[in-house]
């Protein structure tokens, strides 16, 4: 059976989660210029990058604070 997209999603945002806890995450002052070079390159409104970007921060930040 063929993996859907939504799998395809699915296991893309873990693997990136993953990688963001293993490696950390660098926000600096390029931050936004990647997103803007991103959405470019993938067609992604910089709205849904930023709003992934935020949600995956809080995430993550949740996670470790209360821990």
């Amino acid at each position: 059976m063929p993996m859907t997209e939504e799998r395809k999603g699915e296991i893309a945002l873990a693997v990136e989660k993953y990688r963001a806890e293993k490696d950390g995450l660098k926000i600096n002052k390029d931050t936004r210029q990647e997103i803007n070079r991103i959405s470019k390159g993938t067609g992604i409104s910089v709205e849904e990058l930023l709003e992934l970007a935020r949600g995956t921060i809080q995430e993550l930040t949740d996670k470790h604070l209360s821990s």
